[in-house]
């Protein structure tokens, strides 16, 4: 199972004209403020979760759906150098091996490279285990 994040994070404080701009649902933070890890942000930006995704087929799926029906913000973000990740978190259960292989097509890759969209994995351990 995949549980997919986009982040986007920039150095320009005006985050909130973005989110407001592109009606995205999320809140935003700014450069300095505090996290909650009762640290400070080092950049302005925003997390949205995409979705969860049961297969590689699904994960595509989702991933090429977002890119299509935000193309205009990808844009925008990319013209005004915006950093913007895609955290796909790929949930394993523990008591299995924990060798997991994932590729994408291709054309999501391109998609994805030309909307410069950074890729993250990021391996989570299910609490399904109990």
């Amino acid at each position: 199972m995949f549980s997919v994040v986009w982040d986007v994070s920039t150095e320009i404080d005006d985050i909130d004209k973005v989110v407001e701009l592109f009606k995205i649902n999320t809140k935003s933070w700014k450069k300095g403020d505090q996290s909650s890890s009762l640290r400070r942000h080092k950049t302005s930006g925003f997390r949205l979760p995409i979705g969860d995704c049961k297969d590689v087929m699904e994960l595509s799926s989702c991933m090429s759906i977002f890119v299509e029906n935000n193309s205009e913000v990808l844009k925008y973000l990319k013209n005004n150098s915006f950093t913007s990740e895609i955290d796909v978190g790929v949930i394993v259960d523990p008591r299995q091996v924990a060798l997991v292989s994932l590729q994408l097509p291709f054309d999501i890759q391109k998609q994805l490279t030309n909307h410069k969209i950074v890729l993250v994995y990021t391996v989570m351990f299910s609490d399904e285990s109990q």
